[in-house]
């Protein structure tokens, strides 16, 4: 889903192709890092009241709205660069599993 004027991201940065070294988007334990970068953020934008300001006072229907338009933002976020931690996250994943 691309959201007009937010960030907007379909490949990984640079520094994240596989052919220089650095782990393949595809590696299990890349994706287990990004999915928890994702989560991570998408918790601060509830926090930040993101999912009342989309689904406030609409009851069950946009609740349920707010909580895939959160996702969906975490996810554009997180493509586009997000908090830096995915890298981070990985990185002790992969000396953890070797």
């Amino acid at each position: 889903m691309q959201i007009p004027g937010f960030l907007t991201a379909s490949a990984p940065p640079p520094a994240m192709v596989a052919s220089t070294g650095e782990p393949s988007p595809a590696d299990p334990l890349w994706i287990a890092a990004r999915e928890l970068e994702q989560a991570l953020v998408g918790e601060l934008l509830n926090y930040a009241g993101l999912d009342e300001a989309i689904g406030g006072g609409t009851g069950t229907g946009g609740v349920s709205f707010a909580s895939f338009a959160v996702r969906s933002y975490a996810e554009q976020f997180v493509g586009a660069g997000g908090l830096g931690l995915t890298e981070k996250i990985y990185r002790q994943l992969k000396e953890r599993n070797g």
